[in-house]
């Protein structure tokens, strides 16, 4: 058990203490986004409004499929055993 004192007391001036204004100034000048034209905004998020329609389709196809799995496996199950 000392020998794990000893090592965090050795640790613990390595440490250097963060603090959140010095993380502002990395995450500040570490991403340039492109500017992007009218045209190419209404392009872009219509592209997005595509994409998230099909997801939904996609996505109200699964719940429509598991809900029929969900009952008609119960279903066979009792109509395999008691016929």
């Amino acid at each position: 058990m000392a020998q794990v004192i000893s090592s965090l007391k050795q640790n613990r001036p390595l440490l250097k203490k963060r603090k959140f204004k010095d993380l502002g100034e990395v995450y500040k000048n570490g991403i340039d986004f492109k500017k992007l034209s009218d045209k190419e905004g209404a392009m872009l998020k219509q592209k997005i409004n595509e994409q998230h329609q099909n997801n939904k389709s996609i996505e109200i196809i699964i719940y429509a499929l598991s809900i029929v799995v969900n009952f008609s496996i119960p279903y066979y199950t009792y109509w395999f055993i008691v016929g």
